[in-house]
């Protein structure tokens, strides 16, 4: 069972991965701003519970792989982060955010997503300097706490080092 529900958020991390990694592909030339590393992306949920780790950010708009992606914070190592905002005409419109803390990719740890709600995601955040920010429902995935399916209010945080 576990196979079935971790596939699709491991296809969603490895593409937004691959999508933010590849840079412009328009104009055949790299993106015009680097990904900026020293970047701190925090989810604060409304009982206090914080989880924070270290991201890269990519904050102009970019097309990859023909998708628009408007900008994206996202963590290369455990735990797992990604924030990508989508274009309106790309296969994912919006926003998305997920976190996975995980040993092998078959046990979770922590896993939260904004992608489990049914219809459009409602979160929206906001660029404003070198930082991203915005308030998001947040759904448990499945992982160790075994309360799938739980919902949670949480703002988010990501300051991108200049």
């Amino acid at each position: 069972m576990r196979k079935r529900k971790t596939l699709p958020i491991l296809t969603a991390t490895a593409l937004t991965l691959a999508l933010a990694g590849c840079g412009n592909d328009n104009t055949g030339s790299p993106s015009k701003s680097a990904a900026k590393k020293g970047s701190i992306a925090t989810i604060t949920f409304e009982n206090g519970e914080v989880l924070e780790t270290n991201v890269l950010c990519h904050l102009e708009p970019q097309v990859s792989a023909g998708q628009e992606i408007l900008y994206t914070a996202t963590s290369l190592s455990n735990p797992y982060f990604d924030l990508t905002v989508f274009g309106e005409n790309s296969s994912f419109p919006g926003a998305k955010l997920s976190w996975h803390e995980t040993k092998d990719f078959k046990v979770y740890q922590v896993s939260w997503s904004s992608s489990h709600l049914l219809g459009r995601s409602t979160f929206e955040p906001v660029v404003e300097a070198n930082t991203i920010s915005g308030n998001v429902t947040l759904v448990r995935g499945q992982d160790e706490t075994s309360e799938e399916g739980e919902t949670r209010q949480a703002k988010v945080v990501v300051n991108c080092a200049n």
